[in-house]
């Protein structure tokens, strides 16, 4: 399990998802947030199965659109 991130370490995790295409950092951001994110998503639909989809929908446009992700200012 990982921790949730600092505001420096999850910049870094970014620059290196951003600039490497750096999987491992990839793999780390969503460990960190996957959690959370499907509660967050689950207060909304009730549904475990769909809040799980649309984190993972979520984490999908990440990755496709992680040449842009060092231009988010606060990602969390």
């Amino acid at each position: 399990m990982f921790a949730m991130p600092s505001v420096n370490e999850l910049r870094e995790i970014q620059r290196r998802i951003a600039v490497y295409d750096d999987e491992k950092a990839y793999r780390e951001l969503f460990f960190s947030f996957y959690k959370v994110l499907t509660q967050f998503a689950f207060s909304f639909v009730k549904s475990r199965e769909m809040s799980e989809e649309i984190v993972s929908d979520v984490f999908i446009n990440i990755w496709k659109g992680r040449k842009n992700l060092e231009e988010i200012d606060n990602l969390k």
